[in-house]
């Protein structure tokens, strides 16, 4: 677990690298980032997938589908950093939903496990390996939307 000033800092040079506000830009934010979280945490890696409120219905085929068999129309997904420790750095997700209430408190740092239990979200990792991350990175890179 990282400490609250090493995560505002870890933040606030993950927006420097991309001039301010990132919201939408999940997947180039965390593979441009990850080296800032390899640091001091040098089993991070990039997660492909979903996040959802508890419960809820997820459903990951399209995204291995997507890398599979790349089509113009990028899969709904979501991208994160794994620590590599059972904790998280999600930088975006309160930069792209910032308007919603639970997600306000953490416009100034990013979203870690105990944010996300806090405000009952769930990660479900698809892609992780770093040869598919890049893969899919390129193929969305390439998409129409």
């Amino acid at each position: 677990m990282i400490n609250d000033d090493a995560r505002r800092e870890l933040f606030l040079q993950a927006k420097l690298i991309f001039r301010g506000h990132f919201g939408n830009e999940c997947l180039f934010v965390s593979t441009k980032c990850l080296a800032l979280f390899q640091k001091s945490h040098p089993k991070a890696f990039v997660a492909i997938g979903l996040c959802e409120k508890n419960g809820r219905d997820v459903k990951v085929e399209p995204i291995i589908d997507f890398l599979k068999n790349p089509t113009n129309t990028a899969p709904f997904y979501h991208a994160w950093i794994d620590l590599g420790n059972g904790d998280i750095a999600d930088l975006t997700l309160a930069q792209t939903h910032g308007e919603r209430k639970e997600m306000q408190e953490y416009q100034n740092n990013y979203i870690d496990a105990a944010a996300a239990k806090k405000i009952g979200i769930e990660y479900h990792s698809v892609i992780i390996d770093p040869i598919d991350v890049a893969k899919f990175e390129e193929l969305i890179r390439r998409t129409t939307n």
